[in-house]
């Protein structure tokens, strides 16, 4: 059982490689995701890739960034890299839902969030030193450019406005305190202590 895992993982992980060659010899950014006009392109879900992979090895002492510590088994029949992956792919259906409910509702991001994001990009700028030095980084981490990394900054922007459009405050369908709280006696009923090591 472990070792049919381990070959479709294989499979799969080098199915991912050779999509994402050819679509780098070829410099056309590829749809791994989509409805309709709305997309999550190759470069985008390499960079999200990247993030929670770094993300997992950095605050969780049992998946090292080593070929053998993503094939390690995580939980009965899971392995590292397809928890990763997994996580991943349930993120980025979550944003192409959500870019299409976006466009749907007709929304459009404010000056205010535009500013933010230019700010946002040229902090890491300031950060590495100069344009061409994020650039570098970004090519050498998860091999994209700084427009893609702009391109996940307006995704989650237009993410986290739609939810605010929707659930917020003075959004179309709010959540109550109530609602809230009959969801958390319902769903953790059962937790009666958190241990953190």
């Amino acid at each position: 059982m472990k070792k049919t895992v381990r070959i479709i993982s294989f499979i799969l992980a080098l199915a991912l490689a050779l999509s994402i060659l050819v679509a780098c010899s070829d410099n056309k950014k590829r749809d791994v995701y989509s409805i309709g006009s709305v997309s999550i392109t190759d470069d985008l879900y390499r960079y999200w890739l990247s993030y929670y992979k770094s993300y997992y090895t950095k605050y969780f002492s049992d998946i090292e960034d080593t070929e053998q510590g993503w094939q390690k088994e995580i939980s009965e029949g899971v392995t590292a890299e397809k928890y990763v992956l997994d996580v991943v792919d349930t993120r980025m259906k979550m944003y192409v839902a959500a870019l299409k409910l976006y466009e749907e509702y007709d929304l459009e991001l404010s000056d205010e969030s535009k500013l933010i994001i230019d700010a946002a990009i040229e902090q890491q700028i300031e950060y590495y030193g100069g344009r061409s030095a994020l650039g570098n980084a970004l090519m050498k981490s998860c091999n994209i450019t700084i427009d893609t990394l702009e391109q996940v900054y307006v995704i989650e922007k237009k993410v986290q406005q739609l939810n605010e459009y929707l659930y917020g405050e003075r959004g179309i369908t709010p959540v109550t305190d109530a609602q809230l709280d009959a969801y958390y006696k319902e769903s953790f009923s059962r937790i009666k202590y958190l241990y953190f090591d």
